[in-house]
């Protein structure tokens, strides 16, 4: 807002005007408006975020029965239809209760942005969880990402604990969107290995965009304090975040802390090439983040890690992804101490991959199928199961179509 007004009634040069007429006549449109609507945009998201806290903080915690959003915040795409509200009831759970719910505008209008919606919601005896569903109003229109609130009143047969006030936002589908990073600064410990950094589309979700990246020296030293990165971020149709793909070794508990920050807000959370302990595989499932599995399992000579994750099945297969890291991790069917019963799984075809393509200096691709046999082996599985549910988690997590 403070740079809208400074261009608007500040002092301009030739060279202000050249290039606003520049960019009109090439498609680039008028950016002091641009400014101004990204600016209300912004303002919309700290209105909605200064009102949700604002809710959270006013009650404490209860001890006795109560009921309360969860989670307390949900950003929905202007064409979804219709989504889920979620309630849930704690504490004694005896007895029925009920309370009443209702909608309120915030910069989003009903009527134009979402249909009003109010009515009650009852917990028969036992029952820890209700839902109910609210109408986004969709349009052709390009609009500010807008925001309105469902409240929770008149509880009977228990209080209200905190959140009672749920915020949505609505994110306009009719624009490309504006890209950024969710934060300016990130502090990393030297032992982070790789970090990925998250990239969020807002103001608009229409059509595939590419956003190209590129690393620069500040007091960090390319090849010295860090590897010089470029490439791009494709976001599909309606795509609004990309997940987080992390690399760390020996530094979980550093990693974790730093996921902790951001709570709810985080993406699908993939640790890449995770060469860890069961007790670290356990504690990334527990937080919801995947696993990838690569050849490294040829490897793993220890007694708690991930052969042993596998074989007692403490990864779950809707965790679980199927990795090559190459060129690295080259998957050494020939390993002294990988068991019988999983050497005996490798079929002839992806066997025929590995030891055509891939060696020791350089995996390939085309060992996927190999380590999916492996992983198999380990679980006790068809490899057709595994292939097919971590493909199922590839599209989930990657917005994939197909």
């Amino acid at each position: 807002m403070a740079l809208e007004t400074l261009m608007a009634r500040g002092p301009k040069s030739r060279a202000f005007y050249r290039v606003a007429a520049t960019r009109k006549m090439t498609g680039g449109g008028d950016f002091s408006r641009k400014i101004s609507e990204r600016a209300q945009s912004d303002l919309s998201e700290v209105k909605a975020e200064l009102q949700r806290r604002e809710s959270g903080s006013l009650s404490l915690e209860p001890r006795g029965p109560n009921v309360r959003f969860d989670p307390d915040h949900y950003t929905v795409m202007e064409n979804c239809g219709t989504f889920e509200v979620r309630v849930v009831r704690a504490g004694d759970l005896n007895g029925e209760v009920t309370v009443q719910y209702t909608t309120e505008d915030g910069t989003a209008e009903a009527g134009s942005d979402y249909v009003a919606a109010q009515g009650s919601l009852i917990f028969r005896h036992g029952e820890t969880e209700k839902t109910f569903s609210v109408q986004v109003i969709d349009d052709d229109v390009f609009e500010e990402d807008e925001h309105f609130y469902v409240r929770l009143t008149s509880p009977r047969g228990a209080c209200l604990a905190s959140p009672s006030t749920a915020t949505v936002v609505i994110l306009d589908d009719d624009h490309s969107g504006v890209f950024s990073f969710p934060q300016r600064d990130f502090e990393l410990t030297e032992s982070v290995g790789t970090y990925d950094l998250r990239v969020v589309r807002t103001a608009g979700a229409r059509g595939k965009v590419r956003v190209p990246y590129w690393t620069e020296d500040g007091t960090a030293k390319n090849g010295a304090q860090y590897e010089s990165a470029q490439g791009s971020v494709i976001f599909e149709n309606n795509e609004t975040e990309k997940p987080l793909f992390v690399h760390e070794k020996e530094a979980q508990d550093d990693l974790i802390k730093i996921l902790d920050e951001f709570g709810s807000r985080l993406p699908a959370v993939v640790i890449h090439s995770f060469t860890g302990s069961v007790e670290q595989g356990l504690k990334y499932i527990e937080k919801g983040f995947y696993l990838g599995i690569t050849g490294y399992i040829c490897k793993d000579k220890s007694d708690g890690g991930i052969r042993r994750l596998l074989s007692e099945r403490l990864l779950p297969l809707d965790k679980l992804l199927v990795e090559t890291d190459s060129p690295f991790m080259y998957p050494n069917m020939r390993a002294s101490k990988l068991p019988l019963h999983v050497k005996d799984s490798l079929t002839e075809r992806s066997m025929n991959f590995v030891n055509r393509y891939c060696t020791f200096q350089r995996n390939e691709p085309c060992a996927l199928p190999a380590i999916v046999e492996l992983i198999a082996g380990f679980l006790g599985q068809k490899p057709e199961d595994v292939a097919l549910a971590t493909a199922f988690n590839a599209l989930k997590i990657f917005g994939l179509s197909q």
